[in-house]
């Protein structure tokens, strides 16, 4: 999931190394599941990172780009379906081999069939195409029982599925019912709105505020696994849910704004890149590094990359990571840099607007 343009260029200054307080460390803890990729329509889960290639020839921006805050929707249905309703319903029309298979599968769990990792909103998605209410009624009911479910548990003081494995469905189960309620709008009442909403809150909330997640009137803390970790299936779990459910209730709740501001600040040292001030020998004998070795793609390759520079420069520890973290995302903390380099890399190489760390370090020399 890439987001923005950057503001490309740093600049550097003579001097024999920056010191600093990045607390950042070299090495990496915990495990890094690996997630099922994204499609735009089926069923089963996905990760928004993404696949693809930059295409051959596509230079980035050099010079800062219009930087302002995205305009929202306020009109339904907001998500997805304004730049590619007609091409979807063309389609569907045409009767090609996907949208046959997906309207076929829909149509299917419509009637009662158990589809393994069907989520109700490729019902909602259905409705808006075809005009038929019998899509969203079923996608409606889907949801009412997923929030009904949780406020039984948290009636009693009790963590709902949401909660499970460290959040990690929250993605799924929140973005399902954020999506269903822009496209199904008309049949949700306006009580069930306000549950939904009530409840969908409460869950986003309590991802970004691990150490007070709250149910009910019990604080049911959690151990925050990963909500800062870019390069981790579970993190981009807790990113669906925040953008969608503050696309989808924009307007119409209180907290939509925050989950807006919430997810544009979780990833913008890849989506803003700031010039700063570093140190004019480690810049070069940063870019030499990456054009010798290359770019790490993980942790492993980060932490090498880092001994290489400790040796070469004779910096360690803060006066190392601090002109680092500087030089490649523009900001004085953030993420783990064996986690933010390697998702740097990849998303330069999946969206032609995002600067490599190499393209990034050689604009702080020229």
């Amino acid at each position: 999931m890439l987001l923005g343009t950057l503001l490309a260029g740093c600049t550097t200054e003579p001097g024999t190394g920056a010191a600093g307080d990045d607390g950042a460390s070299d090495g990496v803890t915990g495990t890094d599941p690996s997630g099922p990729d994204a499609t735009d329509t089926g069923t089963g889960t996905g990760s928004d990172t993404g696949t693809g290639t930059d295409p051959t020839g596509t230079t980035p921006p050099s010079a800062p780009t219009n930087n302002a805050l995205p305009v929202y929707p306020t009109q339904h249905p907001r998500i997805y379906l304004t730049p590619n309703r007609s091409r979807l319903a063309a389609a569907l029309s045409a009767r090609t081999t996907p949208a046959t298979r997906f309207k076929s599968l829909v149509d299917q769990w419509v009637a009662g069939s158990d589809i393994w990792g069907f989520s109700a909103w490729n019902a909602a998605l259905l409705g808006q195409l075809t005009g038929s209410a019998t899509y969203c009624t079923k996608a409606v009911a889907t949801i009412e029982a997923q929030v009904v479910a949780a406020e039984a548990k948290i009636a009693v003081n009790q963590a709902p599925l949401v909660a499970g494995d460290s959040y990690l469905e929250v993605g799924d189960l929140i973005g399902d019912l954020a999506l269903v309620y822009d496209w199904c709008l008309p049949q949700v009442s306006s009580s069930q709105r306000s549950r939904w909403i009530a409840y969908a809150n409460q869950a986003v909330w309590n991802v970004w505020n691990y150490t007070q997640a709250k149910w009910g009137s019990k604080t049911i803390p959690w151990s925050g696994w990963s909500v800062d970790n870019p390069s981790n299936n579970y993190y981009y779990s807790f990113l669906r849910a925040t953008m969608l459910l503050g696309l989808a209730t924009n307007g119409e709740n209180a907290q939509a704004a925050t989950w807006l501001t919430q997810f544009r600040e979780a990833l913008r040292f890849v989506s803003e890149y700031t010039p700063p001030v570093i140190d004019g020998a480690f810049a070069a004998a940063l870019r030499e590094e990456l054009t010798t070795n290359g770019t790490p793609h993980d942790p492993d390759a980060v932490k090498a990359m880092n001994e290489r520079l400790k040796k070469g420069t004779g910096l360690k520890g803060k006066e190392l990571f601090m002109p680092l973290r500087l030089a490649l995302t523009g900001l004085d903390h953030g993420p783990e840099l064996v986690r933010a380099i390697p998702l740097l890399q990849h998303a330069s190489e999946v969206d032609p607007n995002v600067l490599s760390p190499l393209t990034r370090i050689e604009r702080c020399i020229a």
